[in-house]
């Protein structure tokens, strides 16, 4: 019994980041595409004002 509830849950985990999967993509794909340095800019600017 506890063995079919731990099956549940694995199929159920796998069901629920396959939506999530989707759901990333299909936001992706309505974004504006932005260039790669602007991005690592970005990241740049975060991470001076986390060390601050």
């Amino acid at each position: 019994m506890e063995e079919r509830k731990d099956l549940v849950y694995d199929i159920l985990q796998d069901v629920m980041e396959d939506i999530l999967l989707v759901k990333a993509i299909q936001e992706g794909e309505d974004s504006e595409v932005v260039e790669r340095d602007e991005i690592f800019q970005i990241l740049d600017d975060k991470r001076s004002i986390v060390s601050l």
